[in-house]
């Protein structure tokens, strides 16, 4: 949270964001995970917009809200005949998915971006820079048991970059996923499969 917002991300879109320098060089807070607790630096702020949205989405499923419920690129289904259409970052269909019972979730460096210093940059934060992604992945999607799993994949991949497909690959608890290259490609990993 603290570096996003040090990289201007300090308002909301509709009042225009722009960071007319770049910030210092940022270090990334401790963390530390005691007896059932995380403990962390002081003065540290978290980001948690991508996560908040997987969990609401499966606590509204679950309490029986709803059979399916979509917040911003995650969604969580209690319908077999659930089907989502995984769209890339022109507006056009990459492939649709035959969801079922699960959870979805999309992240894209390529919506949310503004001007710092002269750079364009997005929301996504590298934790091991603090600065904003380079991956070569412009989306990543990804399916598993819960919304709140899936956005955690999603994120993954797209910050590892090249090697986010197979780590996906290789995590028992991530279904599917789908990726959409800086050059328009669309890759999927073993698991994923498509609706016809």
């Amino acid at each position: 949270g603290s570096a996003l917002m040090a990289w201007g991300y300090t308002r909301s879109f509709e009042d225009g964001l722009a960071a007319a320098d770049l910030p210092d060089r940022l270090t990334c807070p401790v963390w530390s995970y005691k007896h059932g607790s995380v403990e962390r630096d002081e003065g540290t702020y978290l980001d948690l917009g991508g996560a908040a949205k997987g969990w609401a989405c499966d606590r509204a499923v679950e309490n029986g809200l709803a059979s399916v419920v979509s917040a911003g690129g995650d969604i969580r289904s209690e319908r077999d005949d659930t089907v989502v259409p995984i769209v890339d970052p022109w507006g056009e269909v990459a492939a649709t998915i035959p969801l079922g019972r699960g959870g979805l979730a999309t992240s894209s460096q390529t919506r949310r971006r503004w001007k710092a210093g002269g750079r364009t940059v997005s929301h996504i934060i590298d934790p091991r820079t603090m600065t904003p992604t380079t991956s070569p992945v412009l989306s990543a999607s990804a399916t598993a048991r819960t919304a709140l799993e899936a956005e955690i994949a999603a994120k993954t991949i797209l910050l590892l970059g090249a090697d986010g497909p197979s780590w996906a690959d290789d995590t028992n608890w991530v279904e599917s996923s789908l990726v959409v290259w800086s050059d328009g490609s669309v890759y999927g990993t073993s698991g994923l499969k498509l609706a016809i």
